[in-house]
C-alpha cells in the first residue's frame, strides 16, 4: 500500500505538496497524520469539492493557500494507499 501510495503521490500530488512542512501551492504533508483524522484525509483526497464547500478545516486551508485543490479523481482504494504512505512518511521523520 505504501509503495502504491508513493506512486500516486508522485503522479497526482507532488507538484503542489511536499512531504516536508514546506508549503508550495498547498500545505506540506509532514505530520498530517497527527493533525487530521484518517477519515478526513481520505475525504479530502476523494471528495475535494464537497470538503471545500462544507468542512471548516478544508475551508481554512483554502483561505491560507488561496488556491483550490483540484479534484484528482482519486478512488477510495487509492486514497487508502495515499493514507498509508502518509503514515510511513510521518513515521520516518
Amino acid at each position: 500500500m505504501v509503495k502504491r501510495g508513493s506512486a500516486i503521490y508522485d503522479m497526482k500530488c507532488s507538484a503542489c505538496h511536499k512531504l516536508t512542512a514546506q508549503r508550495v501551492v498547498g500545505p506540506g504533508f509532514a505530520g498530517v497524520t497527527s493533525r487530521r483524522q484518517p477519515e478526513w484525509i481520505m475525504n479530502m483526497v476523494t471528495n475535494t469539492d464537497a470538503m471545500l464547500e462544507k468542512d471548516p478545516a478544508a475551508q481554512a486551508l483554502l483561505e491560507e493557500c488561496l488556491t483550490r485543490m483540484p479534484n484528482q479523481n482519486v478512488k477510495e482504494t487509492e486514497a487508502r494507499d495515499i493514507l498509508e504512505f502518509f503514515y510511513s512518511n510521518d513515521k520516518a521523520k
